[in-house]
């Protein structure tokens, strides 16, 4: 479902068992996520989940609803907006996950260590984050052993930073086989 602007609710999606794709995108007055993806240490129903594209939700949030790691998800595109300051822990326990997309974390200043984890994560795009200037530690971004590709769009304080002349961050990145932004494009070509 996208662009349901009075969408407050949604059924629980416990009987959705077969559900492979699932999309709650644009939702601008919903608080909570259905029951099917539960945050309490309940099991999920969504076992065959393979792509999860979610939010963003009623701006008057200060955190990202919770949820549930779905331990065999493996796209993942997520949308904040401008009060966020944190992208949700939950995305740590995602050990299939293989292409992540976040989008719209306004809030955010630093992609956190914990990303490092993914260990399953191939390409990984970042856009529209505003305030974001830092990506985890040279260590961590070294831990994704399967990352090929990082895309940065529309972070003009991340893209500063990880210019080819001088960008502090580039270092943490620079040995991925390609690498783009609105001011640098870097492939390898091994």
């Amino acid at each position: 479902m996208r662009f349901c602007e009075n969408l407050e609710t949604i059924p629980s999606s416990d009987k959705l068992t077969s559900l492979r794709s699932l999309e709650i995108r644009g939702c601008n007055k919903l608080t909570c996520l259905p029951n099917g993806l539960p945050a309490s240490s309940q099991s999920c129903n969504l076992t065959r989940l393979k792509e999860l594209t979610i939010g963003p939700f009623c701006e008057e949030l200060d955190a990202f609803p919770a949820f549930q790691a779905i331990p065999q998800l493996e796209s993942l595109k997520i949308y904040g907006w401008r009060k966020l300051k944190s992208l949700p822990e939950q995305i740590q326990h995602l050990p299939s996950l293989r292409h992540m997309k976040i989008l719209g974390f306004h809030g955010v200043e630093a992609i956190p260590e914990w990303l490092g984890n993914l260990a399953s994560l191939e390409d990984l795009t970042i856009q529209g984050c505003a305030s974001l200037k830092y990506l985890p530690s040279v260590e961590a971004m070294q831990r994704l052993t399967k990352l090929k590709e990082i895309d940065i769009i529309g972070c003009p304080l991340l893209e500063e930073r990880c210019t080819e002349e001088s960008g502090p961050e580039l270092h943490k990145i620079r040995h991925l086989p390609f690498i783009k932004s609105k001011t640098f494009l870097h492939q390898s070509l091994n």
